[in-house]
């Protein structure tokens, strides 16, 4: 799991490509409310942007959110048929990602 928080820690901080790619990975194509960017799904939570993936089959699937404009990386794994690990994103996104 630490690595899918390295990963977005580093996507973020234009470690892995520039900045200028990073925006546009992360941006949303097909309009405004599409939803979807190259390979990232985009939505807002509580005022704050949020850009993620989430992938799995039968008995395992993954999740990762990341805030990139506070730096939060959320990551979530579970040995559970799909959305297990997008639930517990969703979860840990109420209590961390809410703005104080």
């Amino acid at each position: 799991m630490g690595d899918l928080v390295s990963f977005g820690d580093a996507l973020v901080r234009g470690k892995l490509v520039s900045p200028v790619q990073v925006a546009m990975l992360t941006t949303s194509h097909g309009g405004p409310s599409s939803g979807y960017a190259y390979g990232f799904h985009v939505e807002t939570f509580e005022g704050q942007r949020e850009v993620g993936h989430s992938g799995g089959f039968d008995g395992i699937n993954a999740h990762l959110s990341v805030f990139p404009d506070s730096g939060l990386s959320i990551a979530g794994m579970a040995n559970m048929d799909p959305p297990a690990a997008e639930r517990i994103c969703e979860r840990a996104r109420e209590l961390f990602a809410r703005p104080r």
